[in-house]
């Protein structure tokens, strides 16, 4: 079968194939540098990711409503309610916090 350059990264420097899925940390597919490869599981590749192209904050887990930013998460499959706030700024730090606490090394890192 078909498989992808950050697999094979993985295998020619650790000589074995990876265990789970293999994440970008910098969340850029053509950096296949295996200092920007780590394993992981699905769940955890999928909360690095970025941005999708409905997000209209420009801050991920932060949406309008009413004039006002709402911050969530998901944890386990569902979401975690963390706070309204006036800027969206501020939304943003209230889901960056409950990401390195929840998801640890693979929580979403705003690169600006």
């Amino acid at each position: 079968g078909r498989q992808y350059a950050h697999r094979l990264a993985w295998l020619f420097v650790h000589g074995r194939w990876p265990n789970g899925d293999i994440d970008h940390i910098n969340r850029d597919k053509t950096d296949n540098r295996i200092s920007n490869l780590r394993e992981g599981s699905r769940s955890e590749n999928q909360r690095n990711q970025g941005l999708t192209a409905a997000n209209r904050s420009g801050f991920k887990g932060v949406c309008q409503r009413r004039g006002r930013w709402i911050a969530t998460i998901r944890d386990n499959g569902r979401y975690v309610y963390l706070g309204t706030f006036d800027k969206p700024e501020a939304a943003s730090l209230a889901y960056q916090d409950a990401a390195e606490r929840l998801h640890g090394e693979f929580c979403f890192k705003e690169i600006r």
